[in-house]
């Protein structure tokens, strides 16, 4: 397993050119029962391959939009060249152009799927966001050669990420008005990244490296606040952040190599374990739903042997995607859901990474269906699935139960 800003793991080394156009059409029918589409032949929801660019092998989503309509992919080609992407329901996946001409990889996309984030990696990487007018570059800290991009804020405006400084690798924090801002180091770290941001951008959430590692949460006022570990755990890492910025998730190990629970903190609550799934290891969360009460991510099943995708609520604590597909009767025949990345605002739409039946590495998208269909009924509405009101009260106000 493996605790990665962008969720798609480890991906070929960098090496060859880039091939073809950036436009591109999408390769592959989708499955049968689309999602979100209605129509008399389609039986019900299932889990829908994204696609891959033409001429590339693999395709692994990065991040979703709150609505579930747009995904942030990075393509991967059989010389193993990656390429950012983006996919929209209704069109195609278009490639989204480099800077240096050679290679580029999406790690997060904003609520609106307006902007995509990642990197631009030709002679040197550079941290890159890109719109409809293109991909920009965000240059670096001074006296630094690379930087990175690994998350974006739901507006589009802000995007965070690393830079070294010539001499360490250092959270930043980049906006159009501001430029690169250095988000500093915690007493006695090695050097920080960071991962995620809240709407606007107030609120960074990352890692400070070091022989310690820490999961860190930065404001403009308190700096930059580490959250501890669990019980047990050596090395906490955040990885995505609620709206309002008061609920963090991500991951936790013994070792960089072994993985311990998946984690969720809050200032009341602090830092507290999502708990595993019957014959689980360890697990890290990859992303949150609006009000912070559907987190998903990663976890390793004994049973399988193999990664799987998980989904948390408080109602239902951690439990194996697929094992809730299945009691609501939606389809994932012939695939493996290895990983989920992102979640749409209201926890409905959930995007991720696995193999399809032809055994190729692609994302996949799925939409739990809304109160309104006959399956849920079927189910016995028993997963606490269900569309909810925002009210600003509810975002992170909850007691989390890990039974």
């Amino acid at each position: 397993m493996y605790i990665d800003a962008g969720g798609f793991g480890e991906l070929p080394d960098h090496s060859g050119r880039k091939a073809g156009t950036m436009r591109r059409r999408q390769v592959g029918a989708a499955m049968a029962a689309a999602l979100g589409c209605g129509g008399a032949a389609m039986a019900g929801p299932a889990v829908e391959g994204l696609g891959f660019l033409e001429g590339y092998k693999s395709s692994y989503a990065t991040g979703v939009s709150d609505d579930g309509r747009a995904v942030s992919i990075t393509a991967v080609s059989i010389a193993g060249i990656f390429q950012a992407a983006k996919w929209t329901r209704g069109a195609e996946i278009d490639g989204l152009g480099t800077v240096f001409g050679e290679i580029a990889a999406s790690t997060g996309i904003s609520a609106d799927g307006s902007v995509v984030v990642g990197y631009d990696d030709g002679v040197l990487r550079r941290a890159t966001r890109w719109t409809s007018a293109g991909p920009q570059t965000l240059g670096t800290l001074p006296g630094g050669v690379n930087s990175l991009a690994n998350g974006v804020s739901r507006d589009g405006l802000t995007v965070v990420g690393s830079s070294d400084d010539g001499t360490r690798v250092r959270a930043i924090r980049w906006t159009e008005a501001g430029g690169m801002q250095d988000l500093g180091i915690a007493p006695g770290a090695a050097g920080s990244e960071a991962r995620g941001a809240n709407a606007d951008g107030s609120v960074v959430v990352g890692v400070s490296l070091g022989p310690e590692a820490r999961a860190f949460r930065w404001t403009q006022a308190g700096g930059m606040q580490l959250l501890g570990v669990l019980p047990g755990e050596v090395f906490s890492i955040a990885h995505a952040v609620t709206p309002d910025g008061k609920t963090v998730v991500g991951g936790s190990s013994i070792e960089s190599t072994l993985l311990g629970p998946a984690f969720r903190w809050t200032a009341e609550d602090g830092i507290q374990s999502l708990g595993a799934i019957p014959g689980g290891g360890g697990s890290v969360a990859r992303a949150l739903s609006a009000d912070g009460r559907t987190i998903v991510g990663q976890t390793y099943s004994a049973a399988l042997f193999d990664e799987v995708a998980f989904v948390w609520t408080p109602e239902t604590g951690m439990r194996p995607l697929t094992q809730i597909l299945t009691d609501l009767g939606i389809d994932y025949s012939g695939w493996r859901l290895r990983d989920a990345v992102g979640v749409s605002a209201d926890g409905l739409t959930i995007v991720g990474n696995g193999y399809d039946a032809l055994g190729r590495s692609q994302a996949w998208i799925v939409t739990i269906p809304s109160p309104g269909w006959p399956g849920l009924a079927a189910a016995g509405g028993v997963l606490g699935f269900r569309r909810r009101r925002r009210r600003a009260e509810d975002a992170g106000g909850f007691t989390m139960s890990l039974d």
